[in-house]
């Protein structure tokens, strides 16, 4: 093999290889609306998605539950959505288009602070101009730019160690400091083997020009 082919080979090699792997699959979008230890909750209590992607609501222990938008605290534009309540065990889905961010609540709980917030593409609306209304057992309700850094914030939610805040959930303030944003799995995962590919296709490209490959006239 001449060493131009070799060498043109090597980087469509390369090439294919960093095509070839696997893209980080769109996940699924689901929030567990329960109860544990006495806490009635969301989980994840804060949730980032694009506009378009549905999100999945699962009944947990102690139901009847539901989700509920607060029909004043989601975009102007976007339609509001009742689940009604259901059992343990059954869910309920709901697409959001409009970009901004969404309170809801479960309408059986909302009084001992079943809440949860939603942020689709960015933030905005008017749930980001006052707190939410009956803040979750943790006493804090993530805020939006939170949700969008880390994509799914899991209750509680109590806001870093160093952060103040009161129990409060608008964008204004309650929202505590703001923990450093997580790398998926799947994004690690494809950085390693890009590496480990591009590591192999050079390290032929080496063995083969220092000790072999035909250099005559082509």
């Amino acid at each position: 093999m001449k060493r131009r082919t070799f060498l043109q080979t090597a980087g469509g090699l390369a090439a294919a290889s960093t095509l070839a792997q696997p893209t980080a699959a769109q996940e699924a979008k689901t929030v567990q609306i329960t109860m544990e230890g006495g806490n009635f909750f969301m989980d994840p209590v804060g949730l980032f998605v694009e506009p378009g992607e549905t999100v999945t609501f699962e009944m947990g222990a102690a139901a009847p539950h539901s989700s509920t938008a607060y029909e004043d605290r989601i975009p102007s534009d976007a339609d509001p959505w009742d689940s009604g309540l259901l059992d343990e065990g059954e869910t309920f889905e709901h697409t959001f288009e409009v970009e901004g961010t969404y309170d809801y609540f479960c309408s059986a709980h909302v009084s001992l602070g079943q809440v949860g917030r939603i942020v689709v593409g960015s933030p905005g609306g008017p749930a980001t101009e006052s707190d939410i209304p009956n803040s979750p057992p943790s006493g804090q309700m993530p805020d939006s730019q939170t949700i969008v850094e880390q994509g799914s914030v899991a209750f509680p939610f109590t806001g870093s160690s160093g952060g103040g805040g009161g129990s409060g959930g608008g964008d204004g303030g309650g929202g505590g400091g703001r923990p450093a944003p997580e790398v998926p799995d799947s994004a690690k995962m494809l950085g390693i083997a890009t590496a480990t590919a591009m590591v192999s296709v050079l390290g032929l490209t080496y063995f083969f020009l220092k000790y072999g490959g035909d250099y005559g006239p082509e």
